[in-house]
């Protein structure tokens, strides 16, 4: 049945208006999220589970809104007071220092030796009671994961492959294959008897809150800060997984990072962990955009910095907000968000054409380049609009010779890159191999981040000592050398009396030291030999134990009814 005229062009213009294009961004295709994700759309849908509730949230929040927006045609500079405060590394090391000096001001050997502690606890946990290792071994199997990077081979198997063309002989010299994937399946962070199963990143709490630490305390920030997300590739079954069609990866784990914008260093970040912050206020109010940029920049706030981000997390409310903190911001924005100039949001400009509203410090920019782009400063002064010229009824560009870079556009250009140069450096030589368990992933990024900020440290040490930088390439393979420090585990040095060990544990074990039973014959027990003890016949006392992290053989049991058993005195 033919429809007639009047109906027809009704239903025309409902589906003119369902499916007419978008003003705002290009059509890119319907995307379908898999099961078990998030699809990144806006910052109103989302929140953030990693950070305590800030103690001031309720008064930040309350003092956001009541900071109204009174945009203004008439122009005038803006007023930025000069950062005057001390910043740059925090640390005592010399141009001397090698890498694993500054890799080591973030994760040191007291944490490697939490790790062989909870690796051990882990083996237990799998009953496996027959599995040890120590320092020395967990730095260098963390230094060949450093070299796998570096060298990429189709599957790790390949790097103890007898054909010389394909294998390495630095791998096949320090750890075997069957040791190296058992190190690689009781790897370890936390103590599995300890951890909070209310924690989604219990896994990782530990080098996660040494980390927070650490970059802090070894690195104060300079003038420019940015804000930007990382992605950490992970592709299996995760509640917090994300989808972010930008990226080169697409799926994986979101994590939040703010970077000095000169230098690139790294020192605060948050992983984001999804849906569900209803205990903070800020971020029911304000959303997540606001609720990140404020808890990450929050321990330099009151400083006149200057804070870089982009219109994921900018509004009209956030700007005003670090206003009131003595901190100016630079933000690319969304024409939709809540607080921009109405009678900017839907301008038909050609190109050249700049369009500009201002609130006290607060700057609102329409520039049209090859599109329209939006922009909310407190940090750059104003530029005078222009307009295009008419030719009839035909509004032409404007001509070459007049058109003008907004000061905004260069200064964001300027400033806004810190995360992305950051995790650029990262990208190249990704540490680690692949495993179905996500916290790995995170747990190579945190490494690779500390690689990158104590790279970062050695350039700056460099440069102000005039000493000729390394490239961040040596950098990796210096560090990973010095980590592996000519480990062997199929034999070790004889003069450190370390004979090859099997793989049996006694039990005993302090702060990373345990002993190991020797295959060979038996050693004079260093604690005996030292305190004079001797046997009935004259002879020094012999054991089949040794400290396989100090290589100095040792009694297990007492050899005097006042004194602790050799293991223990020594290490006492």
């Amino acid at each position: 049945m033919e429809l007639e005229d009047g109906e027809r062009a009704r239903r025309e213009q409902e589906w003119y208006e369902l499916f007419r294009p978008s003003d705002d961004e290009e059509f890119e295709g319907f995307t379908v999220p898999r099961e078990n994700q998030e699809v990144v759309q806006s910052d109103e849908e989302f929140s953030d589970d990693d950070s305590e509730t800030s103690s001031d949230d309720e008064q930040h929040a309350n003092l956001a809104s009541s900071l109204p927006t009174n945009w203004s045609e008439n122009l005038e500079d803006v007023v930025v007071q000069e950062f005057d405060e001390q910043h740059g590394p925090q640390h005592s090391l010399n141009e001397k220092a090698t890498a694993k000096d500054y890799f080591s001001l973030f994760i040191d050997d007291e944490f490697i030796d939490v790790v062989v502690e909870n690796t051990i606890a882990y083996a237990r946990k799998l009953n496996d009671e027959t599995f040890t290792t120590n320092r020395r071994e967990i730095s260098a199997f963390f230094g060949l994961n450093i070299f796998m990077g570096v060298n990429k081979l189709p599957s790790v198997s390949r790097y103890w492959h007898t054909d010389p063309f394909i294998g390495s002989e630095g791998f096949k010299r320090t750890i075997p294959y069957k040791r190296f994937y058992q190190l690689s399946k009781y790897i370890h962070l936390s103590n599995p008897e300890e951890e909070n199963a209310n924690d989604k990143l219990a896994k990782l709490r530990p080098l996660i809150t040494l980390l927070e630490r650490k970059f802090c305390e070894i690195y104060i920030p300079g003038k420019n800060l940015s804000v930007d997300e990382a992605l950490v590739k992970y592709n299996g079954r995760l509640s917090f997984k994300q989808y972010m069609p930008a990226k080169p990866s697409k799926f994986g784990i979101k994590v939040w990072l703010l970077a000095d914008a000169d230098t690139y260093f790294v020192p605060r970040f948050q992983v984001y962990l999804g849906k569900g912050r209803e205990e903070s206020q800020l971020f029911r109010e304000k959303g997540l955009g606001h609720y990140v940029v404020w808890t990450l920049s929050e321990p330099y706030l009151n400083r006149h910095r200057h804070i870089f981000v982009d219109n994921f997390f900018s509004s009209a409310d956030l700007m005003k907000s670090l206003l009131a903190k003595n901190t100016y911001a630079c933000a690319t924005t969304r024409k939709n968000r809540k607080g921009f100039p109405a009678d900017l949001k839907n301008l038909k400009l050609t190109q050249g054409e700049i369009r500009t509203r201002q609130d006290g410090n607060l700057v609102a920019t329409v520039w049209r380049d090859k599109r329209d782009v939006y922009f909310l400063s407190t940090n750059s002064n104003p530029n005078k609009e222009i307009h295009a010229q008419m030719q009839g009824r035909r509004r032409v560009p404007v001509p070459h010779e007049q058109r003008v870079k907004p000061e905004v556009v260069s200064i964001y250009n300027a400033s806004m890159n810190g995360v992305d140069v950051s995790d650029q450096y990262r990208n190249y030589y990704q540490s680690g191999t692949v495993s179905i368990k996500w916290w790995k992933y995170l747990m190579w990024f945190f490494f690779d981040l500390s690689i990158v900020n104590g790279y970062i440290l050695e350039k700056i040490a460099r440069k102000s000592k005039e000493v000729s930088a390394r490239r961040h390439l040596d950098f990796r393979i210096a560090l990973a050398n010095e980590m592996i420090a000519n480990y062997n585990r199929y034999k070790l040095r004889s003069n450190d009396f370390v004979q090859a060990m099997n793989s049996s544990s006694t039990g005993e074990n302090i702060a990373g030291h345990s002993l190991g039973k020797i295959n060979g014959r038996k050693k004079a027990c260093q604690m005996c030999s030292k305190l004079g003890r001797k046997r009935e016949d004259g002879r020094t006392f012999e054991t089949v134990y040794v400290c396989e992290h100090c290589g100095v053989p040792l009694c297990k049991k007492k050899r005097s009814n006042n004194a602790p058993p050799c293991f223990v005195a020594w290490h006492q």
